[in-house]
């Protein structure tokens, strides 16, 4: 069997489907049929094993008696699917993973990378007609596999929504289903025109879990944000937000060193 690692973040859609003969197909630590029981335990370690165990296999590769993983990509510039020659070696792209498809649409439940990025967070749920996460009940999955944000969406985009922690996993049919437990239920997170994050004050879920802010022990060095846990390299320590501003609204050319920093 030929086979390739699916590197995490590429924009492609994986779908389930009986394999044809020129196409690829992505297996993964997931049996493609039955349901197992469901999991409460390392939940987020078995998440990111699953997540980074898909990987590319060829089609003659595939037993025609079982469904495999079909793929095509989504541009989410363009807001549409795009068929896709996969090529082992393209740059990172997206992934989005689902159990059923109509034409080059996934359907029902999907799993999809956020963007680009490395470690960009998933969005998982069940899409519209269109394929898009529109829709209430979708959520967020930050790159911890833990924490995430459920609510209201737009074509991937957060309208409105409540903290989540992830308390279950288990394999179905090839993909990973979840369940989910509301934290602080009467805070709801909401995105806004004018900010570059979802609010300005209220530390985001990832970040209240992964760092804090102290003080310095470095001499005149203030407050500083200090790690809460181990990272390991690529991951997202923390996220900026704020308002959105520009620089001549708070820097002039009358500033001091000490105004200045």
């Amino acid at each position: 069997m030929v086979g390739y690692h699916l590197w995490i973040g590429q924009f492609l859609t994986v779908m389930l489907l009986i394999p044809t003969k020129s196409d690829m197909r992505v297996r993964s630590t997931c049996d493609l049929t039955g349901d197992q029981a469901w999991n409460h335990r390392n939940v987020k370690d078995n998440l990111k094993f699953w997540w980074n165990s898909l990987t590319l296999v060829q089609a003659d590769a595939v037993d025609k008696k079982t469904f495999g993983l079909h793929l095509t990509r989504y541009d989410r510039k363009r807001n549409g699917f795009i068929n896709l020659t996969i090529d082992p070696t393209h740059s990172r792209q997206a992934v989005t993973v689902s159990r059923n498809y109509s034409g080059d649409i996934p359907a029902g439940l999907v799993w999809q990378e956020f963007d680009s990025k490395p470690n960009s967070g998933i969005l998982y749920g069940r899409t519209d007609q269109h394929g898009l996460f529109t829709g209430d009940d979708l959520v967020f999955i930050y790159p911890d596999f833990r924490t995430g944000l459920m609510g209201r969406f737009k074509n991937g985009l957060l309208v409105n929504g409540v903290e989540v922690r992830i308390t279950a996993e288990r394999c179905s049919k090839g993909l990973k289903e979840l369940k989910f437990k509301t934290k602080n239920p009467g805070f709801i997170w909401r995105r806004f025109a004018d900010d570059f994050g979802l609010v300005k004050l209220p530390m985001d879920p990832h970040e209240r879990g992964s760092v804090y802010v102290g003080t310095s022990e470095e001499k005149d060095g203030g407050e500083g944000l200090f790690a809460k846990r181990n990272f390991l390299p690529g991951e997202i320590v923390s996220y900026f937000g704020g308002l959105r501003t520009w620089e001549d609204l708070f820097l002039f050319d009358n500033m001091t060193d000490s105004d200045y920093w």
